[in-house]
């Protein structure tokens, strides 16, 4: 949560616009779905939870650039 909150204000500073706290708070929200996911993954592929956090960080990233 900690670092959602200071990517939002250095993207804030950078942009020259305000802190989107709405923004924010609702990717911290996110964090215990994205946990939920990561446990689901392990149990049904077996991989332990680093390498499946590590797969879906490269899938994010992925298709950030692509979009």
């Amino acid at each position: 949560g900690g670092l959602i909150n200071v990517h939002f204000g250095h993207l804030a500073r950078r942009q020259g616009t305000t802190f989107d706290h709405e923004a924010a708070f609702s990717k911290a929200r996110d964090i215990g779905n994205t946990v939920s996911e990561i446990l689901q993954r392990s149990k049904e592929t077996g991989q332990n939870t680093r390498s499946i956090s590590n797969a879906m960080a490269e899938e994010r990233i992925k298709s950030a650039s692509n979009g």
